[in-house]
């Protein structure tokens, strides 16, 4: 599995959203970072929860510079279902990741184990990009539980904007 260090270039990343058109990392223009949210699927009650609370954090994250999108593995169709009945309101929804994608960011791959899940899916990533498209720091999970508190994560730009903190992990 490839490993993307901080401070140096992200993978390509195009992939079509639900109601945003095509997703592509290389012409996204945010202002101080790009915040890529992977999630497991539809199938993820645990990924519903962190999602809609990414969704309703959306304009603090606008009003730091920072653009966000959430991406998984799903399907066009379980991806509608995911927009609408999580209630995400304008939050970017990709889809379609495929698991060379996934494996390309390091994302941890996981098969079906109970019928409601598509075969292989990703599990959860967090990934903010600088606007040079170099990696600026990550958190990857092999599994649903103990995420990244949003609303922490929320501060933590907070201090890294006001400080100027660099990317750290590099060497």
């Amino acid at each position: 599995m490839p490993t993307i260090t901080p401070g140096h270039p992200t993978p390509d990343l195009i992939v079509p959203t639900v109601s945003h058109g095509t997703y592509n990392l290389a012409k996204e223009r945010a202002k101080r970072f790009t915040l890529l949210v992977f999630f497991r699927g539809y199938h993820c009650s645990i990924c519903m929860e962190y999602i809609h609370d990414l969704a309703s954090r959306l304009n603090q994250f606008k009003k730091l510079g920072i653009s966000v999108i959430a991406l998984s593995c799903d399907t066009l169709e379980r991806a509608r279902q995911t927009a609408e009945e999580w209630h995400l309101g304008d939050l970017p929804l990709a889809y379609g990741v495929t698991v060379a994608q996934a494996r390309e960011w390091g994302l941890y791959i996981s098969r079906k184990i109970a019928n409601h899940e598509p075969e292989m899916f990703c599990e959860p990533g967090m990934f903010v990009v600088t606007p040079k498209r170099t990696l600026y720091s990550v958190q990857v999970q092999s599994h649903p539980f103990s995420r990244v508190d949003l609303a922490q994560v929320v501060k933590d730009f907070e201090y890294i904007i006001e400080r100027n903190y660099p990317a750290r992990g590099e060497a």
